[in-house]
């Protein structure tokens, strides 16, 4: 990624960067995606997004904020993620593995959520590992 200070993503599916002056610009918008959390790769070359818009998903873009596809499996949500109905909303990378944090789907069921729920994590190099 080039030297941004501050990447933020919204609810919209906008990904805006701010360096310097009074405002942040917007890189790069999705229609129909409404992101939650962001990670630069370890070699910053790429960023990721977790979209929890209908089924989710992790978004993936290049330094230019271009779309990247890292293939159907890169990010595939193990089956008792997806039984359980959440959907991505964080993203980490933490030493080169990529961790994902699910939760329910939607705005209302996120903050209404009991504390009997605990997120899930899934690792994007471990394959189908997952740990609650």
């Amino acid at each position: 990624m080039r030297e941004l200070p501050f990447i933020f993503d919204s609810l919209n599916g906008t990904i805006s960067a701010w360096d310097t002056g009074l405002t942040a610009f917007t890189q790069v918008t999705v229609a129909g995606a409404s992101f939650t959390g962001l990670a630069i790769n370890q070699a910053q070359t790429e960023l990721y997004a977790a979209n929890d818009a209908g089924t989710g998903g992790i978004d993936v873009f290049n330094s230019a904020f271009a779309p990247v596809s890292l293939g159907a499996s890169a990010f595939a949500t193990p089956t008792a993620i997806t039984s359980l109905g959440l959907v991505p909303f964080n993203v980490q990378d933490i030493g080169g593995d990529v961790y994902v944090t699910y939760a329910p789907p939607g705005h209302a069921a996120q903050t209404t959520a009991t504390e009997e729920w605990e997120p899930w994590r899934s690792s994007m190099r471990a394959g189908t590992c997952c740990r609650r």
